[in-house]
This record gives C-alpha cells, structure tokens and sequence, in this order.
C-alpha cells in the first residue's frame, strides 16, 4: 500500500502520511524530486541527476549540490515514524524513489491508457479513458523550464488531449451531447489556446441544436484567439459556423414569437444527458382540465400574483379581477413560449428552457404595465422529481415539482410589484444563454425560509422595469460580514474554542471577554471563533479593531463606521447603531478595550440594554468588570516536556506553530531524530506563547534551530519584519509588554518590577515583604496589588494545595527585571526576598 503519493500535473505536490507538501528548500530542490518521479520506478545515476538538474555547476559543486537536496527531501519525505529509505533510496551511485510505497500521477495516468489497449468492450474503454482524464490535472511540472521537462510534457499533453477526443467521439455517438460538452470544455480549460478543442465545443453545440451559443462561442474564441496568438481561427474551425449566422437569424425568436421546435432542455447552460436535439417542447393544452406529465428533468417554473398596493387608507386586497384576466393572457404567451400551466394559487407554469420562461415572464409584465396591474413575477429553476407519493390535487405535475414550487413561492412572497426576480439557479442558466434585451442585477442573498440556507436572487432589467427605486425586498439579507483574511493557518485551542461557541450562542450571555498576556493570540483566537459563528448568527458578525482608540466615544465612532452606517442620517451614533441592529440576531468582535480605561464599560452594557439580541466578544487584556461579563483566559500553547519521541511532538500546538511559520522560510525545517530535542526546547524556553514563536521561527532562513536556542536571552528585542504585523506594538515582545506596563498605576508598575526578583512563583505571603516600600505591606493591600495585575494578565493565578499561587511568564519577568535594574532598586528588593526568607527559617 502507498504511503507516499506525488502528482507531477498541474502542480507538484507530495501526499505523505496525511500531510501536503508543497513547498522545497529550493526550486532545485523541487525539481530534482520531479525528475526522481517522472523517472519512477526507475532508478537514476547520480552523475545523470547533477547534470539534468544543476547543468551549468562545476561537477564537485553539482554533486555537493544533490548531497545537500537529497538531504532536504529526506527530512520533508521521511519524518519521525516513516522508516528511513521508505520513500528515497539512496546508494552509492543511484537514486530512486521506493516502488513499494510510493506512486505518482504520471504513472497513474499511462496505466490508465494501457488499460484502455487491453480491455475488450467501448464501454471499458471509455471508463479507463476517463480515469486517465481525471488524473491529468494541468500540465507536467508547471513553472519548469529544464529541457528535460519539455518533451515529457508535450508528450503527456497529446495523450491527453488525443484521449479526450476519443471520449468526446464516443458520447456524440451516442447523442449524449451533455457528457461530450462537459469534456471538452476539460480540454479547454487545460490549453485555453488550442483550436482543435475549441472547434470540439462548436461542433457539438451545433449537433445539439443550439447554432446561436454555437456561433456566440465562436466569435468569442475569434477575438480571444486575435488578440492572444495574432491569427484568427483555424480554417476547419472557421468553416464549421459558415453559414450558421444567417441560420440563427432566420429561427431566432422574438419576444412575442413561438420556441423554435427542437431547442433542447437546459441544464447548466447545455444540453440534458441522452436528449435528442430532434425532441420537441411538450405540447400545451390550456384548455384541457389535466396537463400534461412533466418531464423528468430539470424544469424553470414561472410563479406570478398580483401584489397587495399601497392606496390612500392602507393596503387593500389582492385584485381577483385583474388575476383572472391576466391568467388568459398568460395562457397565449404559455403556448408561444412552450410553457405549461399547473394547478395552483396565481399563475404557475413549467418551461424545460430557462430563456423560454423569462420571455414569458417579460411579455406578462408588460402587459400588466399597460393595465396598471401589480403584477410580480419569480422564476426558479429545480428537478421535477424530487418528491415521490400522491398529491393532493390528483394531478402527476404537482407530485413530481411540490418542493421546487415551494422554493419558488418564497421567492414570491419576498417580491414587489412590477418585478422580475429569479434565483441563482436561473440566472445561471440565463447568463450563459446570452439572452441580450435583459440585465442580471445581483440583489445578494436572502433567507426565504426560517432555519434554512440563504438564496442568492437577480432582479431582472429590460429597460422598462423598474429597478433601484423598489424597496428592499420582504425577506432578511444575508450579511456579508468583513472579518480580516488569515494569512497563516491556526494550531490548537479546541478546548476554549468549544468553550466560546457555548458560551456565544447561549441565550443567557451577552457579553465574552477574552483576556490574556502580552502576544499570546487572543485576537486571532476570537477572529477563529467569529468565523466560525458565521452560519450560528447567519452573517451578522463584524469586527472593530481598536488599538488606535484611547477613549470610550472612540468605540462608537469606529463600531459605526464598521456597519456602514451613514452619519448624515442624524441622531447620536448610539442610537444609529442600535437602529441598525434592531431586531437582528448580532456578534460584534470588539478587538483590543484595553487602553479605553474603566469608562467603556459603562458604554457597552448600555449598547447591550438597547439591543437585545446582541452580544459581544472583547478581546483585552484586563476584564471590563461589568455586570453579566463572562471572562475566558487564553493561556499559552502546550509545549513538550523534553521526554517525548520525535513523531509525538507533533502533538503540541506550539511545535505545529513553530514548524509552520519556520517552513514558510526554509521548507525542510522538520521534526527529525536529531532536531526534536533543539525544537522542544526551543517551545518550552518559549513558553507557548504565539508571538514568541513567530518571531523566533521567522529567523529559520538565517539561524540553524542551535543557533535560535543559543540567542533566546534577547528574545525581547527580537523584531518582525516590517509587513508582517498590523500594529506597532505587535512588532516585537518588548514593544508588546511595554504597551501593558504602560496602562498600570505607578504603583503597579513597581510591584511587578519587585515580584520580579521572584523565579519561582509566590503566595501571598512573599509580596507582602518584597513590594513594600519600607514596612512589609498589609494583607488587603497586597491582595489589590496581586488582583490588579492579575486582571491586566501580567501575572497566572494557578491554585495548589488548596491555595493559589502566583507565576510570571519568563519574558515578563525578564522585561519587570530590567525595569526594577533601570530604577535602581534591583540589589535593595533582593535582599527584601532574602530577608523574608530568613524570617520563614
């Protein structure tokens, strides 16, 4: 069985022991794997290798540049718990990759077309065919231009593509011009300028029955192929759509005009799988009492009422008058555009083409126009058989389209009069008809129905209708929250992310402080739990950042401009906010409170009194110690004790966060038998703190992981580079506990500086003693210095024994230390600690 799997098409990338690998020390590194792969199961001379990958080295140089990638790969391929040679099998002169555990695409792909020689039937052909399609992603290692590379990758490329002509053949054969269309497009995906795959697409719009998109995607390639290689066409090309435009316009239809018999059904854009391009409309018998069956396919329906009007006095109801005679209307236009009635409120009716229905639905609007009708129209589009069983008004259509009706109701409820609105599903199929009197205008994403999945809805615009000046419609628009992209993946913290959603979606809480020291990610963690609150508070989250407010008013002004409210409506931005949020189920991310001062918290429990239904998550570094708060401390990542094997640290979050932001830099950064105990210590004198091991992790292009464990005493000023933070003060750990230290009373500042001088931890005992001025302080006295620093996350509170204790994180404790040696007062507080010590013996 593989273990390890290399793909080649398209991209190289390495699947090994459930991880991806896509980045190499160097692209060498990269290219020397590909060659190893493309030559599989093969193995290569090592002379051959220096000379295909570092061609223009000096021999001794070459091979001491394959020594070092071997190396490399080795350490990315064969991590702790792979054996060694399981993957690369090096020898004195050779080098291979393991047939017994390793595969790669490129072989995958000719096994499939041997296959293909040796299987009797077509439709074993076509299914191996297929197999070797699917595998061929894109073409042979991207972004190479070693010679090596080119003639592998022409001759791949014509396999491919000679297979996808054979399976295109063979669908059209069978007149299943879906399938046929659906793999030529894959053939045009993959060279978007060859003209042979292009002319496949012509030649089959054309056999479907479609001259109009055929001709349509023709002068499409003509201008795209003009202005990309400077030539027109092929002539094979170009003599396939003679003749074709004067066709299209002798059965192009008009507005009031019949189908043309013969237009297959829609799916998509293209034609069903197994129509006939032969195969006609079902024929409309709107005098009939029963229509006739509906197909079994994807159908459009056309929904239409009268809306309620507004008239002096309030609403009046809908005009049963007016629906009567507009249902014969409807009834002509059904049998000029191929449409069938079906039982029911309003107007229903079935069109098997999306363009068919929407001019029907143009022609009634404007008929109701003429009459001063509120008339509204909806299509949808959906499977006729989704529900099996009997119906209850007897007839086989509504049996076979009860759901898709009702998805389309919805969407009539939600309308005003005058308009035409169809789903996402229609307007897909509209687009891509190039049907030219309308406009698609995008309204957004509405939910239509309580608990369900938001609907994306477009207005439709012929120039008549009116459009922008009709309200909102009548159903709640999806938000599209503005959260910050991560631009770096998240490790670890399931437990207090499953704590926050329980927290954030119980009715009973309003308000979540994320509190926690200096760099230890309480903004990405509550960026985290946002995002995945998204479908809980169905859009409706925003954040605020902060950090440049230094007053209560400042939280306002910038909670404002992140909903988009606009101050020339009047009225305090309390009550603009409030106004806004009514009535909507809400999450806003208040990032960084701190610096505000004790004056926010009076401002947020009065946004939460006025609106009901929201809540907050703070993130600061000192509680709000307001009513109803709910305080949840991020404490740093679990680091490795220093006994554990290679493959278990994997297991700490701080080893993933380090390895990943490490191989950002030098993508052979593993955890190998020689390097786990470096890395292990490295997290643990880091004491899992993010940015801590950010910073560190970022000097891997520069710094062997010995070297980064030799230079930690000045971890302190270890600075990020200039793009990589969104704030000063997340720049560097010192620039980070200073903005802390800074919000603390002088006499705050000097108890720290002195709790300094202990390593070890405390109880309450020890800073009685050591933070005193001159006489040892009272027990009250000390227990308010320890909470206020405790509740600015300077220090951990841990109980043991039945008591609590007290602990600094190593770099603040570092940073106080300096501070207490600045002032003068390091020798004096010291022998305070020794003295207080001597009194305990």
């Amino acid at each position: 069985m593989s273990v390890c799997r290399i793909e080649l098409l398209g991209a190289l990338r390495v699947h090994c022991a459930e991880r991806e690998i896509t980045r190499f020390r160097t692209q060498r590194t990269g290219a020397l794997l590909g060659y190893l792969a493309l030559s599989y199961p093969r193995a290569c001379i090592r002379d051959h290798l220096v000379e295909a990958i570092w061609p223009d080295a000096e021999p001794e140089s070459g091979r001491h540049n394959l020594r070092t990638a071997l190396s490399s790969l080795r350490r990315q391929l064969e991590p702790p718990g792979v054996e060694p040679g399981s993957v690369l099998v090096c020898g004195r002169n050779l080098v291979a990759l393991n047939p017994d555990s390793v595969a790669t695409d490129v072989a995958h792909f000719e096994s499939a077309l041997r296959l293909a020689l040796r299987v009797g039937s077509a439709s074993e052909k076509v299914l191996a065919w297929v197999e070797a399609i699917e595998t061929y992603r894109g073409e042979l290692l991207p972004g190479l231009s070693d010679l090596w590379v080119f003639g592998e990758r022409q001759r791949l490329a014509g396999r491919y593509f000679e297979t996808v002509e054979r399976v295109v053949s063979y669908f059209e054969r069978l007149r299943d011009y879906t399938s046929a269309l659906e793999y030529a497009y894959r053939a045009v995906r993959i060279d978007p300028l060859r003209d042979e795959s292009h002319r496949a697409v012509i030649r089959i719009q054309i056999a479907a029955g479609h001259p109009d998109d055929a001709l349509a995607y023709y002068q499409e390639w003509e201008r795209v192929s003009t202005r990309e290689l400077g030539c027109p066409p092929a002539e094979g090309t170009r003599a396939l759509v003679e003749g074709l435009e004067e066709a299209a316009r002798r059965t192009r239809v008009s507005l009031a005009g019949r189908e043309p018999v013969g237009i297959a059904r829609e799916h998509d854009g293209l034609p069903f799988p197994g129509s006939d391009a032969s195969e006609a409309s079902p024929a409309v018998h709107p005098d009939r009492g029963e229509p006739e069956p509906l197909p079994n396919d994807t159908v459009t329906f056309l929904l239409a009422d009268m809306a309620a009007c507004e008239v002096e006095g309030g609403m009046r109801p809908e005009p049963n008058e007016a629906l009567a005679e507009c249902r014969l209307i409807a009834r002509a236009e059904l049998e000029q555009h191929g449409g069938c009635e079906l039982d029911g409120e309003g107007i229903v009716a079935v069109f098997t083409s999306a363009t068919s229905a929407l001019r029907c639905a143009i022609a009634l609007q404007q008929a109701a126009r003429a009459r001063l009708w509120p008339l509204r129209v909806a299509l949808h589009t959906g499977d006729a058989t989704r529900v099996d069983g009997p119906d209850p008004h007897g007839t086989p259509a509504w049996r076979q389209v009860c759901q898709v009706l009702q998805a389309g109701g919805r969407v009539l409820r939600a309308m005003h009069a005058g308009q035409i609105v169809c789903t996402e599903e229609t307007g897909i199929l509209l687009r891509r008809s190039q049907y030219p009197p309308v406009e698609l205008a995008e309204l957004g994403a509405y939910y239509l129905a309580p608990g369900g999945s938001p609907e994306r809805l477009f207005l439709v615009r012929d120039g008549a209708m009116p459009g922008d000046a009709l309200p909102p419609l009548r159903a709640e628009a999806v938000v599209t929250p503005e959260l910050p992209a991560p631009l770096t993946r998240f490790y670890g913290r399931r437990e207090e992310m499953c704590r926050l959603r329980q927290l954030l979606t119980a009715p009973d809480v309003r308000l979540v402080t994320l509190t926690g020291s200096p760099g230890i990610g309480k903004t990405r963690l509550a960026l985290e739990v946002a995002r995945d609150l998204l479908e809980a508070f169905r859009g409706a989250v925003w954040y605020v950042p902060l950090a440049e407010m230094h007053d209560a008013g400042g939280l306002l002004d910038a909670l404002t401009d992140a909903l988009g409210l606009d101050s020339s409506f009047g009225g305090d931005a309390l009550s603009r906010i409030v106004s806004h949020l009514a009535g909507r189920r809400a999450l806003l991310v208040l990032d960084n409170l701190e610096q505000m001062g004790s004056a926010v918290g009076p401002v947020i429990a009065a946004l939460l009194t006025r609106v009901p239904q929201a809540t907050c998550l703070v993130t600061s570094r000192c509680a709000l110690a307001i009513p109803g708060e709910h305080q949840v401390v991020v404490h740093p990542l679990p680091v490795p004790a220093g006994e554990e094997e290679p493959q278990d640290l994997l297991h700490y979050a701080s080893v993933e966060l380090f390895l990943d932001r490490a191989q950002a830099v030098r993508p052979d950064c593993q955890v190998t038998s020689a390097s786990a105990p470096t890395i292990a210590a490295l997290c643990a004198r880091l004491e899992g703190i993010p940015l801590a091991l950010e910073l560190v992790a970022a000097r891997a292009g520069v710094l062997s992981l010995p070297q980064m464990l030799a230079r930690l005493d000045g971890l302190l000023d270890w600075q990020a580079s200039p793009g990589a933070c969104a704030t000063e003060r997340h720049r560097s750990l010192r620039a980070a506990i200073d903005w802390s230290y800074g919000l603390l009373s002088p006499e705050l500042q000097r108890a720290l500086e002195r709790l300094s001088v202990v390593r070890d931890g405390w109880s309450l005992r020890t800073p009685q003693s050591v933070c005193g001025q001159g006489e040892s302080l009272s027990e009250k006295e000390c227990l308010n210095l320890i909470w206020e620093l405790a509740r600015h996350s300077l220090l951990i509170a841990e109980e043991c024994c039945g008591e609590m204790r007290f602990r600094m994180l190593g770099v603040i404790r570092q940073y106080a230390s300096e501070r207490l040696w600045m002032r003068g007062a390091a020798e004096k507080t010291r022998r305070r600690y020794a003295e207080c010590f001597l009194r305990l013996a």
